[in-house]
């Protein structure tokens, strides 16, 4: 599906919602949960960047409209993410609902707001949509890990991989999407381990490996950074990939240091991308925030905050 499609879409479910400004005649409310404890809290605020450049971009009106953003934290657990939606909804009276990121906490979210009506996109990606209220700007698991499976086939020239996932739904999927790019391209996968969210302890992991001559990873924190630290404290020399966007964020990368290097990743966004367009939006959101954007501030925060603001465009905030 297109941009043109999709904003079509967003904007057919505003309307068919009774959305917008149930609220008040001059306002559209928007309601935005970012991860700001748990597991994926380290991109919590460059989600909350992404969206917030969108709006004040737009000076924070549409269609001669005040638009009204509320933050809540989604963390990583399904029910704390619903009793946050249930209070941008009933308490906030929220006309449209972004986020949240984690695969699970979405889902949990998006069955709530199906039965309550309000529009939702949430920042992450998933396979299997639980509501037709629910657009996932950022794709599908299996369709992103697919073309890392491709590359380390066909670039690394690698025939035999191992993977290893942290053992939660994008985990599944992801996993699921290396597996088939990865055989399409030739290649074999010779064994698969799942991790524990919040595992510390990756060490025990690296004997089931088997006879790859690849290592395709998804972590999240702290999972991430043990790995990196353990895998070269092991002296393992197989080419590691990342399928997943998250060890791509800048802060990330710092921390981990060293360990990293040499390691590859598979990411929808980076600031280093060439094009007139994206250096341009480099400079001026380095320029406002003092920082580069990543991955999540650019697949998450922006661009469901950018779908938000051209479907209201579409209708006429009405």
């Amino acid at each position: 599906m297109n941009t043109k499609s999709i904003l079509k879409l967003v904007a057919g479910v505003l309307v068919l919602l009774g959305s917008p400004l149930t609220q008040a005649a001059n306002e559209l409310r928007v309601g935005a949960l970012v991860p700001r404890t748990g597991v994926a809290a380290s991109v919590g605020p460059e989600m909350s960047y992404g969206v917030k450049y969108v709006l004040e971009q737009a000076g924070y009106q549409v269609g001669g409209r005040k638009i009204v953003l509320i933050e809540e934290d989604e963390s990583d657990n399904p029910a704390t993410a619903v009793a946050k939606a249930r209070k941008l909804v009933e308490g906030d009276k929220v006309d449209v609902v972004l986020g949240p990121l984690l695969a699970h906490t979405s889902a949990a979210v998006s069955q709530y707001l199906a039965r309550s009506g309000v529009a939702h996109l949430p920042f992450g990606m998933a396979d299997k949509p639980s509501s037709a209220h629910s657009i996932y700007t950022a794709g599908t698991g299996i369709g992103n890990a697919y073309v890392a499976g491709q590359y380390a086939s066909q670039d690394l020239k690698r025939k035999r991989a191992a993977v290893l996932v942290m053992d939660y739904a994008l985990g599944h999927q992801m996993r699921d999407g290396f597996t088939a790019g990865f055989k399409a391209s030739g290649g074999q996968v010779t064994s698969t381990q799942l991790l524990p969210m919040g595992t510390s302890d990756v060490a025990p992991y690296f004997e089931g490996l088997g006879e790859a001559d690849v290592l395709a990873v998804l972590m999240v924190n702290p999972t991430d950074f043990a790995f990196a630290r353990q895998y070269r404290q092991a002296g393992l020399k197989l080419p590691v990939i990342f399928i997943s966007s998250q060890p791509q964020e800048e802060p990330l990368l710092q921390q981990m240091g060293q360990d990293i290097v040499g390691m590859y990743g598979a990411t929808m966004y980076g600031p280093e991308i060439e094009s007139p367009e994206n250096q341009k939006f480099v400079a001026a959101f380095k320029q406002k925030y003092k920082r580069r954007p990543g991955i999540a501030t650019v697949h998450a925060g922006y661009w469901g905050a950018a779908m938000v603001l051209q479907a209201a465009k579409q209708v006429g905030a009405d």
